[in-house]
């Protein structure tokens, strides 16, 4: 089979406390070789790298530093953002927090649990390659990140029930609509490019998997496999809870993501920042590109 050809680190990970370390960032201005090696071992292994920015003022700038150290470019604003400035500063980044009495993004300005999801709504699968998220404060409770190794557990999938997996890549699999304009596409879960397999697997309120279920037999099956993997127990889920200063750098392509409800009071607000990027990080000379 085609695919046996084309194995990642992260097709066969699995989960463990190790891969929530944290990898310390002392002058993001001046990130070692080193640090930035195991930044990027650790984004291609697991789909994602938990750091922390230490001794420093962290706004716009040092997002901007820290993404040229990794050769990520400039942040991305997706169009359908075009007309809604107050969702995004002038450096390309989201602000994440609950705004009360006010009408605006389902995800960006509410406390509500999000299901996970890949960035990039309206985007084809694979466009946005790797999101940042970064936590300037955290509410009272709640407001854990979930992280889901889609391309790992649709991996496993593929080997063991390809009779099934194999609907994941039909083109009018996946239905996802923006919530702040109701525009749509329509693609695949899953996408073999450049021999490799990127993902779009997500199942928060963008989706409308019912679409594809009533034109693709046995879709929702494969829906339900995967769906039964996203969750607490399965090698292929994990969660964590980001502390002020730390962030989280994951290949939007590989993995899919989420969120706890949260719950702030008159002291405490969770507040996060998001940017969104074209490329994957890397070393110049290729050697961890995945």
């Amino acid at each position: 089979m085609l695919i046996n050809k084309l194995i990642e680190p992260i097709y066969t990970h699995k989960f463990s406390s190790e891969d929530l370390s944290v990898v310390q960032i002392k002058n993001p201005y001046e990130i070692s070789t080193s640090v930035i090696r195991e930044l990027i071992n650790r984004y291609c292994t697991c789909g994602f790298v938990i750091l922390e920015f230490k001794g420093t003022d962290v706004g716009n700038e040092t997002f901007e530093a820290f993404s040229r150290s990794l050769g990520l470019g400039n942040a991305y604003t997706p169009e359908v953002y075009n007309d809604y400035k107050s969702l995004h500063s002038e450096h390309g980044f989201n602000v994440l927090t609950q705004r009360d009495n006010e009408d605006g993004h389902k995800a960006f300005n509410t406390s509500s649990e999000q299901e996970i999801h890949s960035d990039g709504t309206l985007e084809k699968i694979g466009f946005i390659k790797t999101t940042l998220l970064y936590c300037k404060s955290q509410g009272e409770s709640g407001g854990e990140n979930t992280i889901y190794n889609s391309v790992g557990a649709f991996y496993h999938l593929l080997k063991t029930r390809f009779d099934i997996a194999k609907l994941l890549f039909d083109e009018r699999c996946l239905k996802r609509a923006s919530n702040i304009n109701n525009q749509e596409y329509i693609g695949p879960a899953f996408s073999i490019q450049e021999n490799k397999i990127i993902s779009r697997f997500s199942l928060d309120n963008t989706c409308d998997w019912n679409y594809g279920f009533m034109k693709i037999p046995k879709l929702e099956e494969a829906y339900s496999m995967m769906k039964d993997l996203a969750n607490h127990g399965s090698p292929y889920f994990v969660t964590c809870k980001l502390m002020p200063g730390q962030a989280i750098l994951m290949a939007n392509d590989k993995i899919s993501h989420g969120r706890k409800k949260f719950y702030n009071s008159g002291e405490r607000k969770r507040e996060m920042i998001r940017g969104l990027f074209l490329d994957k990080p890397n070393l110049n000379k290729g050697e961890f590109s995945i």
